[in-house]
This record gives structure tokens, C-alpha cells and sequence, in this order.
């Protein structure tokens, strides 16, 4: 199943829903004609700048330690098994996710 599928059934399922508490956005980018797409809420906690989602903090998504680009996800309907670990992390869109990760800081889905 596609990771955006499972986001979209997980989010706005009537139980789930109210946990995960999200809302997805997309952007126009004109200089490379193209949508760009973002989670703009998780956990009740929004992106830091939603007129310019690339500054400030995001939800980003980590498949098996690997981060993947949540625009680039939708894009490529990219794949999510059951046993995939998947995680996502409150963090602007330069950092790594790495060993240590402070309480809080990351939730799994």
C-alpha cells in the first residue's frame, strides 16, 4: 500500500483520526512547475511556517531508518509493507534523523 494511502485511511478514520490529528497540504512551486506536498499537522502540532513549509520545522518521515521526502512519497505511490518501521520525526527538512532522538521528538506510527 502506499505510504500517503495509509497516512490518508489512518488520518480521517473516525477513531484513529482524532489521535493522529493531521491535515496534509500542497504548494505550487512555480520555478519547477510542480506541486510540492507537505504534512501540514501531526499530533496536533503544525509545520513552523505554512507560507514557506521548506523553512522551519516539518513532519518528516522516516521508512526503516531512511528518511523519504513526503512530496517525493506521494509522487512515486511509494510502498509500505507491515513490518516497514515507520516513523516520523518534528524536524526541519536539512537534519538527519540519528541514533539519539530526544522524548518526543519522534512517533511511531
Amino acid at each position: 500500500m502506499p505510504l500517503y494511502k495509509l497516512m490518508n485511511y489512518m488520518a480521517f478514520h473516525e477513531v484513529n483520526g482524532r489521535t493522529l490529528d493531521a491535515n496534509f497540504v500542497s504548494r505550487y512551486n512555480a520555478q519547477e512547475d510542480k506541486f510540492e506536498y507537505f504534512v501540514q499537522r501531526l499530533f496536533s502540532v503544525s509545520m513552523e511556517d505554512e507560507k514557506n513549509p521548506k523553512r522551519g520545522k516539518n513532519w518528516v518521515v522516516y521508512i526503516n531508518n531512511r528518511k523519504a521526502i513526503w512530496g517525493d512519497a506521494c509522487e512515486r505511490d511509494l510502498p509500505v509493507k507491515a513490518k516497514d518501521e515507520i516513523v516520523w520525526r518534528y524536524q526541519t527538512l536539512e537534519e538527519d534523523f540519528g541514533a539519539n532522538t530526544a522524548p518526543g521528538q519522534a512517533a511511531g506510527v
